[in-house]
């Protein structure tokens, strides 16, 4: 029926039951899940002098913390035996 089940994560309580939710359908209907994070833009301000954080810093936070929320999907996935991709945009 189904072949990939999209599951967006934002690490919340709540999408930790959705992604539990989303694995057992995925392992019911031999489906894979496609994991995705979406990372905040950066805070661009009219005087980038004054940016607490360099860009390139907050680039490389977002990007671990993306992947981290995506990890966690992933390792769901693993432990029911469903395949996952991930994915941070």
């Amino acid at each position: 029926m189904y072949q990939r089940i999209l599951v967006p994560t934002d690490g919340s309580d709540v999408t930790g039951k959705a992604v539990a939710t989303a694995v057992s359908l995925a392992k019911a209907l031999g489906s894979k899940i496609e994991a995705l994070s979406v990372k905040e833009p950066f805070p661009y301000s009219a005087i980038s002098e004054m940016q607490p954080v360099p860009p390139q810093e907050f680039y490389d936070a977002q990007e671990r913390i993306a992947a981290a929320r995506v990890k966690a999907v992933a390792d769901a996935a693993q432990t029911a035996g469903v395949p996952c991709n991930g994915h941070t945009v």
